[in-house]
């Protein structure tokens, strides 16, 4: 919510409250401050009707446990290896694998975001 009582989405930026948020409406909040994406690669190619695919900027394969607890005293982290690519490939046999992308997320408190691998 902003100072004034409305949310950006009840602003204009949004027609529906609690809905998909379209293609333009993702291009709106790409021009705000700041950007609900930053580090696009190619906006065009990216920009789907409904969402943004993301691109990977890097793969780390998982070499060792971590561990979690409650208070986070004992928290480990897992110890990883880059993966190099080879011609804009990597090959990734069966495990876990830790994936960073390009771009930086920056969600307003009015939208959120459901992430999911693509199946093509």
């Amino acid at each position: 919510m902003s100072k004034t009582g409305g949310s950006r989405i009840e602003k204009g930026i949004s027609d529906a409250h609690h809905s998909v948020l379209s293609k333009s409406q993702i291009r709106a909040l790409l021009s705000t401050k700041p950007p609900l994406i930053e580090n696009l690669i190619d906006l065009n190619t990216q920009l789907q009707p409904n969402g943004v695919d993301l691109t990977v900027k890097q793969v780390e394969k998982i070499v060792s446990a971590g561990c979690v607890d409650f208070s986070n005293k004992d928290r480990k982290l897992s110890e990883t290896e880059e993966l190099d690519f080879n011609l804009d490939r990597v090959f990734l046999p069966p495990g876990a694998y830790k994936v960073l992308f390009n771009e930086v997320i920056h969600l307003p408190k009015d939208v959120m975001a459901i992430g999911a691998p693509r199946t093509s």
